[in-house]
């Protein structure tokens, strides 16, 4: 510390202990001489009261240290002055200047208090006209310089004591900011964890994501409580004719969020991969209750990415171009923005992946068109194809015969009739195959009894047939019902060209969660146990394995119970709701 600074202010523990010295310094000698009726008693006691007004008004009750420099040298000087006056009265007041000590040291600049010290001292001799006997007084001078040592060793013992109180306020707040730093950082890793969470689940619910409006839901859902503050999502497609204004494709459901086909003012549009935030006399054309800013993000740079080898197309509706986000708060920071890109980027993904996913359902459509093609190929070169060759062989053998042999070409016109009836009715089972009129006209029940009737008219003999509706029916995607019409055409087609039937019975079952069709009839049956390519069940590549695979693929089961001599029954079971597949097209 510099020797003219102010010392130390004593904290409160060490004022009260001043208080306490000064009263008894000053009130014990006053009570002496109230008590002993000295001389000038009332003067003395009248002095010491003044002194202690004195003490009170500009050293007890002054205002904080900084601010009292001038007030304690003027402290300082009516303390000298009211020190000789008591002591020149009663020297009982001699031990006034044990108080005064710390009281000069502790608040004037050392130098100052050493000078208030010696003036202490002096004084009394000075007013006395003791001052020459006073220094000649080795004992006097003595009692000078150990007041002034122990005034320094006061200041001393203070100062230090101060400079404990200081480092050990200092080190406290120290802590204290540090704790409070501590409480910031924590509170801002809680919140980078909870808005790190809010994105993984928002990455993977649009990894989920089948429409656009399960798109916009899972960002609106999932980033509900990042520290954006998201209040509502929806997607943008671009207004080719307006450059500042776009179309709502999809919302998310709960939120704060324009309707689906509204159009929306976008003062600023981002680029590609970036984002704007719109605050402000930016969106007053279109205010919303609770949103205080919007971000629009781009989904161009990583959807177009995806498509520019042109192999993708477009999900159903307009292809969405803009993210628009609203927030509760027009304050936002660079960390914000950038998880906010990051969903952009992901959405952009999954949007991409919608069109790669639409674009491998048509491509597997037309798949499935060119396999049925191929499959009537086949079909129409083993039976059509091979029965009229045999047909024009019969002809022309009989056409031969005529000239020599009448009966025998009466047996090659017959087989020639009888091939040309087998191969019409090939035909329009082929047709039959090609065109599932019946259930665009109804529905699957009507379609059946539809079947079976016409099925039952075209048969060369008389054969009982009956549909059976087991259950109430229920609706079920179009390829199920396609599927099991097909299967029935075929196992009727199958009876009629192999079974020998009298009786069939065919039933339809709605049972839980599934549809059940059985086709039972009371023929020759034949042995399961034999691959379909050894059998005529499956003759022209039309037959078991056919059926199978038309279920299969819907996620069903076909079942084959024959037992030759004992008729056969086909039983196909499907789910109400098929497993997911590329759906085939109807030719």
């Amino acid at each position: 510390m510099d020797q003219d600074a102010p010392g130390s202010d004593p904290d409160s523990r060490w004022l009260l202990l001043l208080h306490v010295l000064f009263a008894v310094t000053l009130g014990v000698p006053t009570i002496v001489v109230a008590v002993s009726g000295a001389p000038g008693a009332p003067g003395t006691i009248g002095i010491a009261a003044a002194f202690a007004a004195w003490y009170l008004a500009l050293f007890a009750a002054g205002p904080p240290h900084a601010d009292r420099g001038i007030r304690m040298l003027v402290y300082a000087v009516g303390a000298v002055a009211f020190f000789t006056a008591l002591n020149i009265r009663d020297g009982g007041y001699v031990l006034l200047i044990y108080s005064l000590l710390p009281q000069f040291f502790s608040r004037l600049s050392r130098s100052l208090a050493v000078l208030g010290v010696v003036c202490l001292v002096l004084m009394p001799a000075t007013v006395t006209g003791g001052v020459g006997t006073l220094l000649r007084d080795p004992g006097a001078l003595f009692n000078l310089l150990a007041s002034v040592g122990l005034g320094l060793a006061v200041t001393a013992v203070m100062e230090a004591l101060g400079r404990q109180s200081q480092e050990q306020r200092a080190t406290i707040a120290a802590l204290e900011r540090a704790r409070t730093a501590n409480e910031r950082l924590l509170a801002a890793a809680r919140r980078d964890a909870d808005d790190r969470a809010a994105l993984a689940r928002a990455g993977h619910a649009l990894i989920a994501a089948r429409t656009h409006d399960e798109v916009a839901t899972a960002i609106g859902e999932q980033l509900g409580g990042h520290s954006a503050d998201v209040r509502g999502v929806a997607l943008l497609a671009d207004e080719g004719t307006v450059p500042d204004a776009a179309t709502v494709v999809a919302t998310a459901s709960g939120t704060v969020s324009p309707a689906v086909g509204a159009t929306v003012t976008v003062p600023r549009k981002p680029a590609d991969g970036e984002a704007v935030v719109l605050t402000g006399d930016e969106l007053r054309d279109a205010p919303l209750p609770g949103v205080a800013a919007v971000a629009l993000l781009s989904l161009r740079g990583v959807a177009d990415s995806d498509a520019s080898d042109g192999s993708t197309a477009p999900v159903a509706g307009a292809d969405p171009g803009l993210l628009w986000i609203a927030l509760g708060d027009a304050g936002h920071d660079e960390a914000a923005l950038r998880d906010l890109s990051t969903v952009a980027a992901e959405t952009a993904l999954a949007l991409a992946n919608l069109r790669l996913t639409t674009h491998a359902a048509a491509q597997g459509r037309t798949a499935g068109v060119l396999a049925e093609r191929q499959r009537l190929a086949h079909d129409i070169h083993d039976t059509l194809a091979q029965g009229f060759t045999s047909i024009v062989t019969q002809l022309e053998a009989a056409e031969q015969a005529l000239t020599d042999d009448t009966p025998r070409a009466a047996t090659h016109l017959e087989r020639a009739k009888r091939t040309a009836r087998d191969s019409l009715g090939e035909a329009r089972r082929t047709v039959e195959a090609l065109r599932p009129e019946p259930l665009e006209r109804a529905g699957l029940t009507a379609a059946l009894k539809d079947l079976a009737a016409r099925w039952r008219d075209s048969q060369p003999r008389p054969i009982g047939i009956s549909v059976t509706i087991d259950g109430e029916p229920a609706r079920v995607p179009p390829k199920v019902d396609d599927a099991l019409l097909r299967v029935a055409q075929e196992a009727l087609g199958n009876i009629g060209r192999h079974a020998e039937a009298r009786n069939v019975d065919v039933t339809l079952s709605y049972v839980d969660n599934l549809v059940l069709l059985d086709v039972q009839d009371d023929g020759v049956g034949f042995d399961v146990g034999v691959p379909p390519g050894h059998d005529d069940v499956s003759d022209g590549g039309y037959g078991l394995i056919s059926m199978r695979e038309r279920v299969t693929v819907l996620g069903g089961a076909l079942t084959v119970e024959s037992t030759r001599g004992d008729g056969t029954t086909v039983a196909a079971r499907i789910p109400r709701r098929p497993a997911p597949a590329l759906p085939e097209e109807r030719p």
